[in-house]
């Protein structure tokens, strides 16, 4: 599955777009600082989104170009 879905958002798992949303609305980073994301997200108890903004730079600049979308969840049953 790719990481971009239709409209060109980036796709990521719920908890990261959650912490990176509580990042975003704090105003207290700039969102194309990925360093300090990482580290205000870390500080924010959000360890996910370090995570995944940390092994995935690419899509994380492109995400905060076009935006950041949960992931489609996979029915199991």
């Amino acid at each position: 599955m790719s990481m971009l879905d239709k409209q060109g958002k980036i796709q990521v798992p719920r908890e990261v777009l959650d912490g990176l949303e509580t990042v975003r609305a704090s105003g207290r980073i700039n969102m194309f600082d990925a360093r300090g994301v990482t580290i205000l997200a870390r500080s924010m108890d959000h360890p996910a989104a370090a995570e995944w903004v940390e092994t995935h730079r690419a899509e994380y600049v492109t995400g905060v170009f076009r935006g950041f979308e949960a992931e489609k969840e996979v029915d199991e049953s």
